[in-house]
């Protein structure tokens, strides 16, 4: 089982109940669709938070990051280049 650290530098355990339902709840919601588009996919997967959760723009995307922080949703390609930032897809892998 991995373990990660937060922003805090506590440990938190990887499966998580909160974050395994978040990220759950997020594949459900988003069904078969994969998000494409570094920044376009981040900004529809914070979208998608802030309207299944009701918080705050800032706050669904600080989840998004977390999730990505802890591997829940994973981006196929490298956003640092023009191709991988315009041609990936996110994916939300729930466990």
């Amino acid at each position: 089982m991995t373990k990660r650290r937060d922003d805090r530098g506590e440990r938190r355990d990887q499966s998580s109940p909160d974050l395994v339902r978040l990220a759950r709840a997020l594949d459900s919601r988003l069904g078969p669709q994969h998000p494409a588009g570094y920044l376009e996919g981040k900004t529809l997967l914070r979208d998608a938070l802030c309207d299944m959760l009701g918080v705050s723009l800032c706050d669904a995307e600080e989840l998004v990051d977390l999730l990505e922080g802890y591997g829940f949703l994973e981006f196929d390609a490298d956003p640092r280049t023009a191709e991988g930032a315009e041609d990936g897809h996110w994916y939300v892998q729930p466990l």
